[in-house]
């Protein structure tokens, strides 16, 4: 949405886990799939004429997963956005520092997030791109950094003219 000089954007990301490892309270490592807990940014800013991107705003996190194991807790909290976009070259990273909220407990859990992205067109509507999540918990001083690579091809339905992108990503802790 544009409003005045900048732009609003409402990002909300729904995930979808295959395997997402918890451990149970036997201590052993198990695995769970379905629906993982939704996040919703809300950024305003805008993209500079040198190609500077320049974002701020809330981030918000919803325990909504299917299986209560991955559930996560109500969180909210400031993030920002700074990246640079020109040509067919895309790079940034958006930040977020999260207070989560146990719905069991008065402890409050801390954790610094970012999700760093980059896009590079290589031609005939192919992209190498790659956008993984890393978590830094200031509770128990884990750092969980994943290495991202990725391919996609954008699609446009003819009749429509709508574009799709589809793509694979694979992500190394």
């Amino acid at each position: 949405f544009f409003l005045g000089p900048a732009a609003l954007i409402l990002r909300p990301t729904i995930n979808i886990q295959f395997g997402e490892p918890y451990v149970d309270s036997g201590g052993n490592v198990q695995k769970k799939t379905g629906l993982g807990n939704w996040q919703l940014d809300t950024l305003y800013g805008k993209t500079l004429k040198n190609g500077l991107m320049v974002m701020g705003g809330v981030q918000t996190q919803f325990p909504s997963a299917t299986s209560e194991e991955v559930r996560g807790d109500w969180g909210f909290g400031p993030e920002a956005l700074l990246g640079y976009a020109k040509g067919n070259v895309v790079f940034g990273m958006l930040t977020s520092y999260t207070w989560q909220f146990p719905q069991e407990s008065a402890l409050k859990k801390q954790t610094v997030g970012a999700q760093y992205f980059y896009g590079v067109n290589i031609g005939n509507a192919w992209q190498i791109s790659a956008c993984p999540t890393w978590t830094f918990d200031r509770d128990t001083r884990q750092l969980t950094f994943p290495l991202g690579l990725g391919l996609n091809k954008m699609v446009v339905f003819p009749k429509r003219n709508k574009p799709l992108l589809v793509g694979v990503e694979l992500w190394g802790y």
